[in-house]
Protein backbone atom coordinates (compact mmCIF):
# COMPACT_ATOMS: atom_id res chain seq x y z
CA UNK A 1 0.00 0.00 0.00
CA UNK A 2 0.72 3.22 -0.93
CA UNK A 3 0.25 6.19 1.65
CA UNK A 4 -0.18 9.71 0.19
CA UNK A 5 -0.08 13.05 2.87
CA UNK A 6 -3.56 14.65 2.45
CA UNK A 7 -2.17 18.26 3.49
CA UNK A 8 0.38 17.95 1.57
CA UNK A 9 -1.48 17.02 -1.65
CA UNK A 10 -4.25 19.56 -0.51
CA UNK A 11 -1.49 22.13 -0.64
CA UNK A 12 -0.05 20.93 -4.32
CA UNK A 13 -3.78 21.36 -5.37
CA UNK A 14 -3.99 24.70 -4.00
CA UNK A 15 -0.64 25.31 -5.76
CA UNK A 16 -1.87 23.82 -9.18
CA UNK A 17 -4.87 26.40 -9.00
CA UNK A 18 -3.08 28.92 -10.29
CA UNK A 19 -1.02 26.56 -12.88
CA UNK A 20 -2.35 24.74 -16.05
CA UNK A 21 -0.97 21.41 -14.88
CA UNK A 22 -2.51 18.58 -12.92
CA UNK A 23 -2.03 15.40 -11.55
CA UNK A 24 0.42 17.08 -8.92
CA UNK A 25 3.76 15.63 -10.34
CA UNK A 26 3.17 12.50 -8.82
CA UNK A 27 2.55 10.24 -11.61
CA UNK A 28 -0.95 9.42 -10.27
CA UNK A 29 -3.39 9.58 -12.72
CA UNK A 30 -6.83 9.26 -10.29
CA UNK A 31 -5.25 12.96 -8.94
CA UNK A 32 -6.77 14.71 -11.81
CA UNK A 33 -9.88 14.08 -11.00
CA UNK A 34 -9.32 14.50 -7.02
CA UNK A 35 -10.78 17.64 -5.58
CA UNK A 36 -10.43 18.58 -1.75
CA UNK A 37 -13.21 19.50 0.11
CA UNK A 38 -13.64 22.02 2.70
CA UNK A 39 -13.58 19.80 5.66
CA UNK A 40 -10.78 17.32 5.86
CA UNK A 41 -12.89 13.73 5.88
CA UNK A 42 -14.82 15.47 2.79
CA UNK A 43 -11.12 15.17 1.02
CA UNK A 44 -10.70 11.77 2.38
CA UNK A 45 -14.08 10.98 0.89
CA UNK A 46 -13.17 12.44 -2.45
CA UNK A 47 -9.58 11.31 -2.61
CA UNK A 48 -11.15 7.39 -2.66
CA UNK A 49 -14.35 8.08 -4.25
CA UNK A 50 -11.37 9.45 -7.48
CA UNK A 51 -8.84 6.14 -6.63
CA UNK A 52 -11.92 4.10 -6.79
CA UNK A 53 -12.74 5.07 -10.50
CA UNK A 54 -9.36 4.41 -11.89
CA UNK A 55 -9.27 1.10 -10.00
CA UNK A 56 -6.74 1.62 -7.63
CA UNK A 57 -8.49 2.66 -4.41
CA UNK A 58 -6.30 -0.85 -2.85
CA UNK A 59 -3.17 0.25 -3.55
CA UNK A 60 -3.62 4.19 -2.36
CA UNK A 61 -3.94 4.78 1.53
CA UNK A 62 -3.71 8.53 2.77
CA UNK A 63 -1.42 10.15 5.99
CA UNK A 64 -2.28 12.93 8.33
CA UNK A 65 0.01 14.29 10.91
CA UNK A 66 -2.38 14.80 14.06
CA UNK A 67 -0.66 18.10 15.17
CA UNK A 68 -1.50 19.39 11.49
CA UNK A 69 -5.45 18.86 12.09
CA UNK A 70 -7.88 20.31 14.27
CA UNK A 71 -9.57 17.94 16.90
CA UNK A 72 -12.72 18.46 15.84
CA UNK A 73 -11.60 17.29 11.93
CA UNK A 74 -9.56 14.20 14.31
CA UNK A 75 -12.80 12.72 14.94
CA UNK A 76 -14.52 13.30 12.02
CA UNK A 77 -11.94 11.43 10.14
CA UNK A 78 -12.17 8.80 12.91
CA UNK A 79 -15.96 8.50 12.49
CA UNK A 80 -15.80 7.50 8.91
CA UNK A 81 -17.72 4.92 7.73
CA UNK A 82 -16.58 1.03 8.73
CA UNK A 83 -15.51 0.95 4.90
CA UNK A 84 -12.03 3.09 6.22
CA UNK A 85 -9.70 1.96 8.56
CA UNK A 86 -8.29 4.50 10.33
CA UNK A 87 -5.27 3.96 12.69
CA UNK A 88 -3.20 5.88 14.45
CA UNK A 89 0.90 5.10 14.35
CA UNK A 90 2.72 7.65 16.81
CA UNK A 91 1.47 11.18 15.58
CA UNK A 92 0.56 10.00 11.93
CA UNK A 93 -3.47 8.89 10.88
CA UNK A 94 -3.13 6.24 8.54
CA UNK A 95 -6.54 5.82 6.30
CA UNK A 96 -7.01 3.62 3.84
CA UNK A 97 -10.26 1.78 2.75
CA UNK A 98 -10.87 -2.10 3.74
Amino acid sequence: MFFLDLLELEKRYNDVLISTARGFELDHEFLEIWVPGVFKEESVKNFFEAAKIYNVEKKFGLTINKKSISEKDLDKIKSLPKDYTVQVKEAILEIKLT
